[in-house]
């Protein structure tokens, strides 16, 4: 098994030839994804396309985006509160769905994170792919590293490799921009609760895969 670190910003070394790819947005994307696939939703559906997203909603679907606007916000806290039994959703966020749908050449595709840590792990210590990306979605319009992103996909390889789940790497740093974050006073109350999810280590035991639709939606399957 040949294993690619990056972020999503840097091209795939294997191009359109990707056997397994792991999307990692730690704050907040990913984690709201997993759970979403927590609940009783119907269907969950990804999209990058604001007229997409728009068709889904009139047609009852439930909007998750901090870009879109017409739904509740790219957040675990929310997805927490509400009622999804049934439910398709339509999501939309800010640097994992660009990250997904810039690198459409993966045979499978996954949602990774801190919450589903060991069962990623366990995917992938299983798999048969011989050419697997760990991607770190980060900040994808501006080209820059995402510290927990970055800290997630090194800990999998880390763990991978040696078997052992050591502590979430640089943690105190993590720690010390969610609070510059919290002085500069332009996020929600929620946005610090959704932190605090995406910083909780296996929350979840289930693995989510993301597959190709059509050039402008994806779905997210829960596997158990």
């Amino acid at each position: 098994m040949q294993i690619v670190i990056r972020n999503s910003y840097e091209p795939s070394p294997f191009g359109t030839n990707t056997d397994v790819a792991i999307f990692c947005d730690v704050f907040r994307a990913s984690t709201t994804l997993l759970t979403l696939a927590n609940s009783k939703a119907k269907d969950i559906y990804l999209t990058n396309d604001e007229e997409t997203a728009l068709n889904f909603v009139k047609k009852g679907a439930v909007l998750f985006s901090e870009v879109f606007k017409g739904g509740y916000d790219n957040s675990p806290t929310q997805v927490k509160t509400l009622d999804l039994n049934g439910k398709v959703i339509i999501h939309k966020s800010t640097n994992l769905t660009n990250a997904i749908f810039h690198h459409p050449g993966f045979a499978r595709g996954y949602i990774g994170s801190f919450v589903n840590l060991t069962r990623v792990i366990q995917l992938l210590k299983h798999c048969a792919g011989k050419k697997v990306e760990l991607i770190a979605a980060s900040h994808f319009a501006k080209g820059t590293e995402a510290i927990e992103d970055v800290g997630c996909i090194a800990l999998m390889s880390s763990y991978l490799e040696s078997g052992i789940k050591a502590p979430i790497p640089k943690h105190s740093e993590i720690l010390e921009k969610v609070k510059a974050k919290r002085a500069r006073g332009s996020y929600s109350d929620h946005y610090f609760t959704d932190v605090e999810c995406a910083l909780v280590v296996d929350e979840f035991d289930f693995i989510a895969e993301v597959t190709i639709c059509d050039e402008r939606t994806m779905r997210l399957t829960r596997l158990d």
